[in-house]
This record gives C-alpha cells, structure tokens and sequence, in this order.
C-alpha cells in the first residue's frame, strides 16, 4: 500500500505516522490543519478498493460510529469515500490497548477488571440502546488510557439489530478466542453475544488467560460450542465468590442462561463493588428456571401443542446427573430431619464481629450458635492485623442457629514501596501507581540518556517506603535542548573577525580560498545564509580572498571566454520536499526540487569574470547561501 507519511488529505490532515496496520486498514496519526488538533485517520488499503464487501464493510464502521456519542466510544469527525481512498477521521487516543495491559501486567485485580468492565458495560449499553450490536469486543478493541478510562473501537463488523444475521459468511466474525457460540455456529447474534464476550474478557483479564485456547482457530471455534469454561476462582482462589458467579452466567453457552441485557449484567457488577462477600448463585438459578419455563409457555401457545424436544446424548447426561444428585440431597434432607424431629429451629441475630480479634471470637462461647469460617485474609488500613474487618452476612439479621458466618481478616497496613519506574514510558508509569493506590505528578527534565516521554526517576525515590497519601513526582524526559542562533554576516569581515564571531554564536568556522579582487584574508562568501536558524555547533565554511600581491601592467581587453564552475551548497533539514533556485548576477540559472534526505546540492554555474551568485529555498523565501564566483 502507498505509504501517506508526509501527504495531506483532504487538504486538511496531515499524515505524520503509522500507529497500527490491522487486516483490512491501516490507521495513521495525523494534524488536522483547520482544527489543531492531533487526529487519527483510518485508511482502508489498496489492495481492498476493488472489493465492493470491504468498501462496504468500510462504509458501514463509518455510520455505526456516527450513530454513537459516548465518552467510552471512540468519537467520529469526518469521513472520505473515493475511488483511491477510503478513510475515517477518529479522535486520538494516546493510549494503549487493554491486550496490551494484560500481557503486561499477568493479570488484572478484581477491583480493576470491574472497574474497566462497567466502562465497556456503559458504552457497550449506550450502543444496544441504539441498536447497535459490536459483535467484536476483544482486549485488542478496548484502548485504556493514562487516567484509567477506557474507549471502545473497531465497529467494523458491528451490525444494525433490525438486521438479521445468521451466518459466517459475510465476514461477521470476531477473533475466534472471544466470539460467541452463535457466531460460531452461524446462528442469530443480539446484544447476548456481546455479553459473551464480555465475560470471557472478564475471565482473561481475572486470570491472565482466556478460557478455550489451541493453536488451530477452529478447534478454539469448536471448544466455544463444546466445552465448559474452568471457574476463574478455581484458578485464582482470591476472586470473590460472587464475581466468578458473574462471569460464569456471561459466558453461558445458551444465549437465555447469559444476562439478557447489558442493564442486568451492569447492575449486579454495581452490586458486587458495594459488597464484594454477595452471592448471586440462587438469583441466577431462579431466572434461569423463569426464562426455561417462560420459553416452553411460549412454544406451547405457538403451536396449540406441546412439543417434544431432543434430547443429545451430553444432555441425558446432564439430566441424570441432575435427578441422582436430587436424590441424594433428598435422603439427605429426610435422615436429618428424622435425627433432628424433636429438636426446634431456632432463629438468631448476626452480632457485629467486624472491629473484633479473630481469635478472641472462635474462643468466645457468646458466638457459639454460629459456624464461624475465616473466608480470607486482606490488608487494611483501618484495622491492626489479626483484627476482622468484614463479615457475611451483616451483623443484625436474623438467619437460623448454625448458619455459616464468614469473615475476612485484616493483615494489617501493607508495606507500601515506591516501585521502580525508571525508564517505563509514562502512561504505564502512572497506570502502575494507580493500581497500587497511588497517585503521580508529572515534572519534565532534560536528559542527554533517557528518551522522551520516559521515567528519569521519582521523588521518594524507589525502593521508599510510603504510605497510601504519599504523592509521587515522577520525572519524565523531555529529551535533549536544542539550541539554535541566528547565521550572522560575515562577508566584508576578515578572517580574524568572523572566526571570533562565529565563535561567540556557538558555531565551528573551516575556511577555503579562493580568487578575489577583495583585500587578502577577507570572507567573501558564507556556506549558511545571514538570518537562518541553525544549531549550535553548527560548522560554517568561509571564503576568503587570496589578494594580489604583484603588480600587473594593464593589457589591451580580451574577449573572455565562458567557463563553467560548479559550487556546492548545503542544503536544511527540512519536513517535505522544497525548491532549491540559483541566480547569477540577479538572473535564475538553476530551478529543481529536492527531497528532505538530501543533505547539499551541487549547482553549475556558467559564465565570465567574477558574479555575484545567490541561492535560495523558493517556497520559503530563505536565502541558504549568498557569495561570489571566478570563472578566470
């Protein structure tokens, strides 16, 4: 494909770089030139322009997101369909992707997959309410930025649900690892399917690696259909009970065991942040009982009949798994009441433990009429170690004599240390801080080793112990100064004079000789034009004139010949292509355009005598070198 660095489109943006190459499109940083302000532009490629479904599919991201206005959604502000170009103009997101962040990080804190989530939630919420399915919510479409938020991308294959779609074919298929059983299956794709997708993000970002994974595509395809998700908690015991419940009803395999709404999975994430001891496995089953029975109701009013359903092999399976454990809890449930007929059932309030020594309450027989279970132990700043610092259920409710009461136990204030953020980009620096607790303050210094945007050090330094309230100044490079000066005039100086000027300005003077009818040892050109900006330490080179040192008797005039002299003149760094022209005695004699990478550019002048020659950067009007030359 073209490459557009440098290129304006449109008139309006100008390309500057490449941030990401995708399958189908390449996506650049760019200036909008009407709006200073940085934006990203969305080019598809070449070799897709002549395939009416990927123009299509082009067109299609383009009206979906113009659709959309939410801060969680990547904002639209233009879009370009041509025969050569087809491309989207995005707001820039100076961010990373929530892919990236995982792979980085291992894995995700439950309070930080929870608080991405709701993000993708709402925005995802806002999408559904217009009627707009994404259909390829992935870590890889999820940009997180410095602060914590997140904005959700790449509607290309996200669909209308006034739409149907049923089949694979149309290229309407996520990556494979997050898609939906129905997506794979080719059946019908609601605001359900995102769900899905949502809860196996949620699992990958819990612990650290999606549920179905294989080198071969569609063997993970197959595993979406087949197998049955290993509960998060059962990798990372730490998970709250309720969340993994969350996650597991998401990625139901049947679209009506899932959430049905985004509303729903929102609220009982909402729930779970409040009180992270809730339990939702009894809610879940119940709906799941409600929605069965409902669906059944409704097929028998369609068809006047009820009617017969097959059942697979797998699925007898499961029913007589279910029948025989029923059984088993009803022998279960007669022997104890036989063993206990004559004892009375007794109910009894939940005291406050929460602000008590652990140990001082197993002992206490006051708490005798529970069954007192240490669910876990966490870090407070509240409470000395040892101490319980929440509990389930809630001291004042009435539960029978007996009940489990579950309690967590603080570990005391944790040992809080400045990490190392030496040399990590600054985005990642402070997202680091963030989930740790922490807060950073940004202050910029120069560095001749550490690149910009990247940590020098902090302030307290790392390995420091804090406490929670401690801000950290972080310093970030902002690369080496450049200093430049102003080309002062030379010519007319001698060559004492302008080696000392030059000196003070910060810059290097070499020096060539050359025929003049100027006074020996006088500069008579300068390689850099008077008024060009250029760095210090800049190297100048000077002409001065040899002189006459005999006398010569004048000699009758003689037609000179021309003769041709060819001069070499260094050219700037500058950011496109530019017009170099000379003149000669006042008169143009040499017109081109020249390419940023070069560095000088030699001119051949004709002529007689010695003349007056200037060269200049025409689109620029800056004279880059002003002198005499001897065609004797």
């Amino acid at each position: 494909m073209t490459d557009l660095r440098g290129k304006i489109i449109n008139g309006r943006y100008k390309i500057e770089s490449i941030v990401g190459v995708g399958g189908m499109s390449v996506v650049y940083r760019a200036y909008d030139l009407a709006e200073n302000i940085t934006v990203a532009v969305k080019v598809l490629k070449e070799e897709f322009l002549e395939d009416p479904q990927f123009r299509r599919r082009f067109e299609t991201e383009s009206k979906i997101i113009s659709m959309l206005n939410h801060e969680n959604i990547v904002t639209i502000h233009n879009v370009g369909f041509n025969d050569d170009l087809y491309y989207i103009v995005m707001e820039y997101i100076n961010g990373i992707s929530l892919k990236e962040y995982i792979e980085q990080e291992g894995k995700l804190s439950w309070e930080n997959t929870t608080m991405f989530i709701s993000q993708v939630l709402k925005a995802l919420q806002h999408a559904h309410s217009r009627g707009v399915v994404h259909r390829d919510i992935k870590p890889q479409n999820i940009m997180l930025l410095a602060d914590g938020s997140i904005k959700v991308t790449d509607f290309g294959i996200a669909k209308l649900t006034n739409v149907q779609t049923h089949t694979m074919t149309e290229k309407a298929i996520g990556s494979v690892h997050y898609i939906s059983p129905e997506q794979v299956s080719g059946g019908v794709v609601d605001e359900r399917s995102d769900i899905y997708s949502v809860g196996i993000m949620m699992y990958e970002m819990l612990t650290g690696r999606v549920p179905f994974d294989n080198d071969n595509p569609v063997s993970v395809a197959v595993m979406q259909l087949q197998n049955n998700a290993v509960s998060p908690k059962n990798i990372v015991p730490e998970i709250p009970q309720g969340l993994d419940e969350i996650v597991m009803k998401a990625i139901s395999k049947e679209a009506v065991n899932r959430f049905q709404s985004v509303d729903e999975f929102l609220d009982d994430i909402e729930k779970l942040k409040r009180n992270p001891s809730i339990r939702f496995y009894q809610k879940y089953m119940a709906a799941a009982d409600t929605t069965t029975a409902k669906r059944e109701e409704t097929g028998m009013k369609n068809t006047g009949r009820k009617k017969k359903k097959r059942v697979s092999v797998p699925g007898m399976v499961a029913i007589a798994a279910v029948l025989t454990a029923f059984i088993v809890f009803c022998i279960t449930l007669l022997a104890l009441n036989v063993g206990n007929s004559n004892e009375e059932v007794v109910d009894v309030k939940v005291p406050k433990l929460v602000g008590l020594y652990y140990e001082d309450v197993v002992e206490n027989e006051e708490y005798a009429d529970f069954n007192i279970i240490e669910e876990g132990r966490v870090y407070s700043d509240e409470y000395d170690e040892g101490v319980i610092v929440r509990q389930d259920p809630d001291d004042g409710k009435t539960v029978k004599k007996g009940s489990d009461l579950r309690v967590y136990i603080s570990l005391g204030v944790k040992d809080l240390r400045v990490p190392d953020l030496s040399n990590k980009e600054y985005r990642a620096a402070l997202i680091e801080l963030s989930n740790m607790g922490l807060s950073g303050m940004k202050e910029e210094e120069e560095s001749e080793t550490v690149p910009e945007g990247y940590v020098i050090r902090t302030s307290p330094e790392a390995g420091s112990k804090i406490t929670k309230d401690t801000r950290i100044t972080i310093y970030v490079s902002s690369g080496v100064e450049v200093k430049t000066v102003m080309m002062p005039s030379l010519i007319g100086k001698t060559k004492n004079e302008a080696s000392v000027i030059l000196g003070e300005n910060g810059l290097v003077a070499t020096f060539t000789e050359v025929e003049s009818t100027s006074p020996a040892e006088t500069v008579v050109a300068q390689s850099i034009a008077e008024g060009t900006e250029v760095e210090e330490g800049t190297t100048v080179t000077l002409s001065v004139s040899k002189g006459t040192t005999e006398t010569v008797e004048p000699k009758p005039p003689v037609e000179e010949a021309e003769k041709t002299k060819t001069i070499t003149v260094s050219l700037p760094d500058y950011e496109s292509s530019y017009t170099v022209v000379a003149y000669l005695n006042g008169t143009q004699v040499y017109s081109k355009v020249h390419s940023p990478s070069e560095e000088s550019v030699e001119i051949s002048l004709t002529g007689k005598g010695t003349q007056e020659v200037q060269v200049k950067i025409a689109e620029l009007n800056l004279m880059i070198f002003t002198g005499t030359v001897s065609f004797d």
